[in-house]
């Protein structure tokens, strides 16, 4: 049919209506007109239900009521209808028109919908029925019916003008002589609608003859009023013209289309065929839009049309794959033309040029040799083209191809390709943190004079995007600085190059010239998809640079709308979440270890991949979101708005990798240490797991980025640099306490350097603010950690003479307590010199009552003096410090110390105090009751209060500070009692002691256990004791209390086998705490066994190693700390001492860092099951021979990724 169409003599201007139907620019539009023929279209519920009549067949019946036989009869048909009416009556008119036209009975036609889905500027019509409207519900488009004058002021285009009249309308039925002769007056309004109408647009009729009576009076009206302004008028149907017939109305503007020669000339419905042609041909017509970017169909494919064995012929058949090389080629090219030039493909395209591709069949390194150089190239640099639009990395088969190409024949490649391709492998280099190859093209572009023109910016975009993936944003900025050009979508690039400097100021500036500059462009073509592309994403980061800020929120314009051109930012970003979630779930139904089946004892094992391995999948979100952000400059964050940060965290929760490169990016897309995805991602069990090199090369680019916010910091000192400042300080703290995570990973020098680096850090006055005071404390806490206890030493005098926060300027709370990180090293002697014993005399002064430094120095020199490192006249000197300020109406102790009361009883003391027994008292003299009450309104003071003092007791029992037996009975029952009262009022709320309650009765256990229960005499250990005492264990789950008990087994007749079974139940516990009561109860027992009297059965000892050889995930640590403790007291014979081997030798696999879960439960507490094996080992050791299980743990004390495993002997050898 579409060859037909082009051999009639009217083509051209059915083409040219095509053309203005559809406003390709060369037109202003089209109005259709629609006549009585195109009636004849409806529906008619019966067969002999009345057919809408044609003028003649209503002519004809007039002429027959008016004349009868009479064969002298008038020919003009207005003027026969005007003698009706004269003779008749307007009545009978009206009566025989609605006789005739029973409107109601017709229904719309398929062709009536179809041809009002069309754009049509208006639709006129000169028929009186509503088969148009009634069309009009059937269609998306609205359109305003106007069938009086009066509708005219309310109806908006496109419109349904009825210019005759309406059936059922109160207004007249043009129809006789005289209608049309006063239509100028009488319907001025609807004249003036015409002729606008009639000017702006082509006009095209239907359902009109030649001879139509409408049709001439319009088409001469037309003629009459608007002579050479009327637009051409298009006369549609099957018209059969003659060559004169056609001259006629070609004379009088008309063009004809007549489609009369495509059917039959005796066929009854050829004009309903001819009707559905036209429309067809319309339809046909309408052009691509140029958002509307039509990709070769799959079938087009060579190996789709090949055949079967198409796809294995490749294989085989070389010069067959060359040839379906070269067809793909050409496909692609085609594709890459009619690209409408979107900054960002969208993404249902994308998907499509992810999957539409037969690479891995025809792109073969034999097939390749096949072609010359230049259908080589092509075929790289379409794939690469497609690729790279696709937000797709190339495969590394096809980037093998593209290096051997580019190194074998540089110079003869067409610069324009040779560039595109530079730029891919630098692409390529970067994200896969190819340092090497990354330098190769880079020197190699530098190298090519002829590429600097058009390529330098995406060289140096590719270079700076490089380089701020390394944490040196010094160079990112330099590098920015040589991005000079006048494009606006190069501003927005270089301003997210400045973003991520937190250079705001400059980056904000860039932005907001390049959305003027595109909002300008647009504005002179509102049409171009290629400037909605840009604009859409610039106005969207101009947007975030603005609404951030509340006093310009309010001029924020509406957004603008180019989703019409596939131009949706917000869509974009959301689609990347939408498939990062998708496939978040996924990994969730696969992380599923087993699915019961419905049959007993039958299930299905889920299969699951490994650790750190996945699928290829799961890495596209991220590939198309850092795509996304490097062609558009979308930054992640500015003004304190964030753009993509939800998006990237997304994709990079799906697809961890230990890698530098991984760790960068989140890095840069984390906001603050307290995230939960910093807490997750920078776990203790993640940071054991990273390969040593990369834990080096990312502390390298840590302190980079900590080196550059600190200089960032100094530099934007002024009120006019505010946010830039606030960026400045949330960066540095939170590279800070990244940097003392990776700490742990750290030699001891270089932990060291650090520990004493962070004292630097704290006392610069530039570093002096509390964010980045407590992220250095985290630096201090854990590097101090990865440096032995004799490493510790060197560094605890610098720890102790820190300035004091009054020194510094800072506020107590906020300011270090670095001593407090070393509190178990002695400070090196040989540092003793004149400046210490002058900062020694600084801290005793400062130490005195009514100083504001008072606490810090005095937690400084009981640091001194503990660890031994004060004379005795400093100690002396100290101690009158220390009891210059006592609290007389409490306790008579010395107050605002920060100190545990107990900690008290070991400090120096003047002779008129006697610390010892003050601080008796005040631990044992008071009533527990009174002391640990909750009143009603609690205080952060009061919480505080109450826990020193059950730490204090939990100390003394360390120390050997011990109560009376009297006091000590006394406590007990206090302790217990206080436990009932506490039951009955748990309920009460507060924000400071909801849990403080159970806080203490936890802490209780171990009190009542160490302390109290050893110091009763026999006789107050009574059976009434030991019952309560008993009650209060059953009754809560794992309390520690549940060693106290041992303290009545000679009171209690059967409560060994009691406590027993109480133990063996706790070895099993399904949480740690009950697992470390069982365990500390066994451990209680075997100290105080002679005195006790009665032994510990075996099967305690069986149990204990059999729980060990289970390997529970909660409270390993704890059950080896046991078994230690019971081989260094011989009380383990050699056969549990053969099955500990065994079960070491199994926990050396299963503990591997490597095979934990991060997220389980084991991996709260391997690497303290870690350091227990290598201390069990070193107890073996000496009592068994090794079959080198013991040794390979032994050796975790220089090979383990953690400090807590290789510094596990350095107590248990003290």
């Amino acid at each position: 049919m579409r060859d037909a169409l082009v051999d009639l003599q009217d083509f051209p201007a059915l083409q040219q209506l095509g053309r203005a139907l559809w406003r390709d620019g060369s037109a202003r539009g089209a109005a259709l007109m629609v006549g009585s023929g195109f009636s004849r279209n409806a529906i008619l519920p019966g067969l002999d239900t009345k057919a809408p009549p044609l003028w003649q067949s209503l002519v004809d019946e007039m002429l027959d009521r008016l004349y009868g036989d009479c064969t002298d009869r008038p020919t003009n048909a207005l003027r026969i209808a005007e003698e009706y009416r004269i003779y008749f009556g307007q009545a009978a008119l009206d009566e025989f028109i609605r006789t005739r036209c029973p409107d109601k009975a017709w229904q719309p036609g398929q062709l009536h919908v179809d041809f009002l889905k069309l754009p049509w500027a208006d639709v006129l019509t000169t028929n009186w029925d509503t088969l148009l409207e009634r069309a009009a519900e059937h269609v998306e488009q609205t359109y305003d019916v106007v069938a009086l004058e009066a509708d005219l002021p309310h109806a908006r285009a496109p419109r349904i003008v009825k210019l005759h009249g309406s059936l059922g309308d109160a207004g007249p039925l043009i129809f006789a002589e005289e209608d049309y002769r006063t239509y100028p007056e009488k319907h001025a309004a609807f004249l003036n609608l015409a002729r606008q109408v009639f000017v702006e647009n082509e006009l095209c009729l239907v359902g009109f003859s030649g001879d139509d009576p409408n049709f001439l009076q319009w088409a001469g009206w037309v003629r009459d009023h608007l002579g050479g302004k009327a637009r051409r008028i298009y006369l549609v149907g099957c018209l059969k013209l003659s060559a004169s017939k056609r001259k006629y109305l070609e004379a009088h503007n008309v063009s004809p289309i007549d489609l009369s020669p495509l059917v039959d000339a005796d066929a009854l419905d050829k004009h309903e065929r001819v009707t559905k042609i036209f429309l067809e041909a319309l339809v046909s017509a309408r052009p691509n839009a140029a958002h509307e970017w039509k990709l070769h169909r799959s079938e087009d494919y060579p190996l789709s049309k090949g055949g079967t064995d198409a796809y294995s012929r490749t294989v085989k058949d070389s010069d067959f794959c060359a040839e379906c090389l070269k067809e793909t080629t050409e496909i692609w090219r085609q594709d890459r033309s009619r690209y409408p030039g979107w900054l960002v493909c969208p993404q249902e395209l994308r998907g499509r040029l992810q999957t539409d591709m037969d690479e891995a069949w025809i792109f073969r390194p034999d097939a390749l040799l096949k072609l010359n150089l230049q259908e080589r190239t092509d075929a790289l640099f379409e794939l690469a083209w497609r690729r790279t639009t696709a937000g797709k990395p190339m495969t590394q088969k096809s980037m093998s191809a593209v290096t051997e190409l580019l190194r074998a024949h540089w110079s003869e490649l067409a610069p324009n390709k040779r560039g595109f391709l530079t730029v891919l492998l630098l692409r390529d280099a970067r994200i896969t943190f190819d340092k090497a190859r990354f330098e190769e093209w880079a020197k190699r572009f530098d190298d090519a004079t002829e590429l600097q023109e058009k390529w330098q910016l995406d060289c140096l975009y590719q270079k700076a995007l490089f380089a701020r993936d390394r944490g040196r944003l010094t160079d990112v900025v330099e590098l920015a600085d040589q991005i000079k050009a006048d494009d606006a979508v190069w501003k927005l690039r270089r301003a997210s190059l400045y973003a991520e400097a937190g250079r705001y100021l400059q980056a904000t500036r860039l932005i907001k010239e390049a959305a003027d500059e595109l909002e300008k462009a647009h504005r002179l073509d509102r049409s171009s998809v290629w400037v909605q592309a840009r604009l859409g994403w610039a106005e969207l980061i101009n947007r975030g640079t603005i609404a951030a800020n509340w006093a310009l929120r309010k001029d924020l314009p509406p957004a603008r709308d180019f989703t019409t051109a596939q131009v949706d930012p917000n869509e974009e970003l959301e689609g990347i979440s939408a498939s990062a979630q998708r496939i978040q779930n996924e990994q969730r139904e696969k992380a599923v270890k087993m699915v019961p089946l419905f049959e007993a004892g039958r299930y299905r094992p889920v299969s699951r991949a490994k650790s750190h391995v996945i699928e290829e999948a799961w890495l596209m979100p991220w590939f198309e979101l850092d795509y996304m952000m490097e062609n558009t400059g979308l930054p992640l964050r500015i003004n304190s708005a964030s753009y993509c940060l939800h998006a990237l965290l997304q994709t990079l929760e799906i697809c961890y990798q230990p890698t530098v490169q991984w760790y960068a990016t989140a890095l840069r897309a984390i906001h603050s240490h307290y995230d939960r995805e910093f807490e997750r991602w920078f776990s203790r069990i993640l940071i054991a797991q990273l390969n040593q090199d990369v834990v080096r090369e990312l502390i390298e680019l840590v302190r980079n980025m900590v080196e550059y916010w600190h200089d960032r910091l100094v530099e934007t000192r002024g009120a006019d640099f505010r946010d830039e400042r606030s960026i400045a300080i949330d960066e540095l703290r939170l590279y800070l306490v990244a940097l003392a995570r990776l700490s742990v990973r750290m030699t001891e020098v270089e932990a060291s350097d650090l520990f004493k680096q962070a004292i630097a850090w704290a006392m610069n006055s530039d570093l002096q603010h509390h964010w980045i005071l407590d992220a250095l404390k985290e630096v201090a806490k854990y590097s101090a950690q990865s440096i032995s206890r004799e490493g510790q030493e060197t560094v605890a005098w610098s720890a102790a003479s820190v300035p004091l926060s009054h020194e510094a300027s800072q506020e107590k709370h906020f300011w270090p307590a670095f001593v407090e990180m070393v509190w178990q090293a002695t400070p090196d002697m040989s540092a003793r010199d004149a400046v210490w014993r002058l900062r020694v005399r600084e801290l005793t002064a400062a130490a005195e009552k009514n100083r504001p430094e008072r606490s810090e120095a005095i937690m400084r020199l009981t640091f001194l003096t503990l660890r031994g490192a004060l004379d005795e006249g400093e100690q002396a000197r100290f101690g009158s410090a220390l009891w210059s300020d006592v609290d007389t109406q409490k306790d008579g102790l010395p107050s605002g110390t920060n100190l545990l009361s107990s900690t008290i009883a070991l400090l120096p003391a003047p002779d008129t105090f006697d610390a010892r027994a003050l601080v008796r008292r005040a631990l044992f003299g008071e009533s527990i009751g009174k002391i640990l009450r909750i009143p009603d309104s609690v205080g952060s003071k009061d919480v505080e209060e109450r826990q020193s003092f059950i730490m204090a007791l939990r100390h003394a029992a360390e120390i050997g500070l011990t109560p009376t037996s009297d006091e000590a009975a006394r406590m007990f029952d206090e302790f217990l009692a206080w436990r009932v009262e506490t039951a009955t009022t748990s309920s009460r709320a507060n924000l400071f002691d909801s849990d403080l309650g159970p806080w203490i009765w936890e802490r209780s256990g171990s009190v009542i256990s160490e302390l109290l229960l050893p110091a009763m005499s026999e006789e107050e250990r009574t059976s009434e004791r030991g019952a309560v005492l008993l009650e209060a264990v059953e009754r809560n789950n794992g309390w520690s209390g549940i060693a106290g008990l041992c303290f009545f087994l000679r009171a209690v007749p059967g409560l060994d086998k009691t406590l027993t079974r109480l133990i063996v139940k706790g070895f099993i516990a399904p949480h740690h705490k009950g697992v470390s009561s069982a365990t500390s109860a066994v451990q209680v027992w075997a100290k105080h066994e002679e005195d006790i009297g009665i032994k510990i059965s075996d099967s305690v000892y069986n149990r204990l190693v059999s729980a060990i050889e289970v390997a529970p995930e909660h409270g390993l640590n704890a059950l080896l700390a046991c078994a230690r403790v019971l081989l260094q007291t011989g009380r383990l014979s050699l056969s549990y001492a053969e099955r500990l081997i065994h079960s070491l030798s199994d926990l050396l696999t299963q503990t591997d860092y490597q095979e934990v879960d991060p997220l389980s439960v084991r991996a709260i507490s391997v690497s303290l099951v870690r350091a227990e094996c290598v201390r069990v080992a070193s107890v073996l050791m000496r009592e068994v021979e090794d079959d080198d299980t013991l040794g390979s743990w032994l050796s975790q004390t220089k090979l383990d990724s953690l400090p807590e495993v290789r510094f596990a002997l350095q107590d248990l050898e003290k």
